[in-house]
């Protein structure tokens, strides 16, 4: 699955230069059918939907890449300060859960409208909702093993907590932190696609969410314009979910 998983974003990060014509450009009516000019038809706007898809991946990828790095960095780092504190933090995190019950998609509009709809507002409004779920189950996977034989030999040879944490918790934890990784990564993208279909803002140039919106008109006359880039999203959300399981039994 790690190879699958590779292969999926070599292609995304080469496919834009297979992609056959100028995917902004219209070269001929709207929804036509797949023809031997254009392999799967034209938008609405009679743009080639071949390069529209070969073009599309990155966005759709890169950009919830960041955010989940992002969150995973910053929750990460919380949730260690959490266990750090002398109750290790189990008063704090129930301040958590009302954060985690909130409407994502909601709480995403309302940060797009306060702080505009370019990509720090999006890559914000994100963060900040991945950001409670990680701190929440990384402080679960470091506060049992601080009362670890091993962990209290290491405090009694003097160890700092600090250094207890970084040389002693974290790398034990370091499976759990790239499973919840990947799973803020599904969350960023289904937050994105939500964003970008309801045509609340999007991260720049062409994203398969936005060509699912725009080929929903045309259905019935070219179907490959809404289908073919839903699928793709799938099979994103798919290799990378298969990932996650593999991590999470490790």
């Amino acid at each position: 699955m790690r190879t699958a998983a590779l292969v999926m974003i070599v292609l995304i990060i080469c496919s834009p230069w297979l992609a056959p014509f100028n995917p902004q450009r219209s070269l001929g009516l709207a929804w036509q059918l797949p023809g031997e000019n254009m392999w799967l038809g034209s938008d609405g706007l009679g743009r080639d939907v071949l390069s529209r898809l070969l073009s599309g991946g990155r966005n759709i990828l890169f950009f919830p890449l960041l955010c989940a790095f992002c969150s995973s960095s910053l929750g990460c780092l919380l949730a260690l300060l959490l266990v750090a504190l002398p109750d290790r933090g189990r008063k704090l995190v129930v301040l958590l859960d009302p954060l985690l019950y909130m409407p994502p998609l909601l709480v995403l509009i309302g940060v797009i409208y306060a702080f505009g709809t370019d990509q720090i507002a999006l890559l914000v409004g994100i963060t900040l909702l991945n950001i409670p779920f990680t701190m929440r189950y990384v402080r679960s996977l470091a506060d049992p093993i601080l009362d670890t034989g091993y962990v209290e030999v290491a405090r009694a040879a003097g160890d700092a907590l600090p250094l207890l944490l970084w040389r002693e918790v974290l790398p034990v934890i370091v499976p759990g932190i790239l499973a919840d990784g990947t799973t803020r990564l599904v969350a960023a993208i289904y937050l994105l696609t939500s964003a970008s279909f309801l045509g609340i803002t999007s991260p720049g140039g062409i994203d398969w969410a936005s060509m699912v919106r725009d080929g929903l008109p045309g259905l019935m006359l070219n179907s490959w314009a809404a289908l073919l880039p839903a699928l793709c999203i799938a099979l994103v959300v798919v290799v990378i979910s298969l990932q996650t399981d593999r991590w999470s039994k490790s």
